[in-house]
């Protein structure tokens, strides 16, 4: 699966879902429930991981121009029992989506397989003109079928992984925009070796550095430090030339107001 990127709605909501059955029970013998799991983070946070995505943002511009879609893989996770026959399953665009229909594309069987409690569900997302000053967002919903309740009300967390998070809607964002990642800031962001964001400095990571658009891997990880460094080592430098070269006009970022500072991002106390 292409790597995702960008990543700027991190949300976790981990909430307690009222079901005396475990996720993967195979003694249940009332209606199962379904719900959507998101694409795995790798190890978050410095816990001990991996999580996974309860939302999406993607943007385009991290890549070629001929980057034209990319495929978000989902999975469909039943909470309830296994059966011995194939469960068909649903899913659509939510009303509140903000999306055309020729912007996105779902590629799946809609089936759960016979003794299995999971599915598969890619949705591809497709750059198209407008996106190149909007956003596209797709709320895919799951939809209640002769083989499956959904609860509409609560989500469910995952007892057989205390790190994932199970949805009855998915939002997924793109856009060919530059956009924040959500985890630019925390305990292991960018933001303790270069500063807050802004888009010049994001831009200046693409076009400087050897990581491109995979920076946003290594967000997650303490064991990625080195890089970090590395980045904050370019962009001083950088910054540093181009203030000398053009005396009395530093580089500025995107609101044309505050100069580009590359340093740690100062925590009040």
């Amino acid at each position: 699966m292409n790597k995702i990127l960008c990543i700027v709605g991190f949300i976790m909501a981990i909430t307690m879902f009222s079901c005396e059955k475990n996720v993967q029970d195979a003694t249940y013998t009332g209606k199962s429930a379904l719900f959507l799991k998101g694409p795995l983070t790798g190890s978050a946070l410095g816990t001990s991981g991996p999580y996974t995505y309860s939302e999406i943002n993607f943007s385009f511009s991290n890549y070629p121009s001929t980057k034209m879609d990319t495929i978000i893989n989902l999975t469909p996770q039943v909470v309830g029992g296994v059966v011995n026959y194939d469960r068909k399953f649903t899913v659509v665009a939510d009303s509140l989506s903000s999306v055309f229909p020729d912007e996105y594309e779902f590629i799946s069987d809609y089936i759960i397989p016979a003794n299995s409690f999971q599915g598969k569900l890619g949705v591809k997302i497709k750059k198209s003109r407008r996106l190149s000053t909007a956003s596209a967002k797709l709320i895919v919903r799951v939809v209640e079928t002769n083989d499956f309740l959904v609860n509409k009300t609560v989500n469910a967390l995952s007892t057989s992984n205390p790190n994932t998070t199970l949805v009855t809607s998915f939002p997924i964002t793109w856009t060919n925009q530059l956009i924040k990642p959500l985890l630019w800031n925390g305990q292991f962001g960018l933001d303790n070796f270069i500063g807050g964001y802004t888009k010049v400095k994001h831009q200046l990571i693409l076009d400087l550095t050897p990581y491109g658009s995979t920076f946003e891997i290594f967000l997650t990880s303490t064991d990625y430090n080195n890089q970090k460094y590395q980045i904050q080592s370019i962009l001083q430098q950088y910054v540093a030339k181009y203030n000398l070269e053009h005396p009395g006009q530093p580089l500025m970022n995107e609101d044309n107001v505050t100069p580009v500072v590359i340093a740690r991002q100062s925590i009040p106390r």
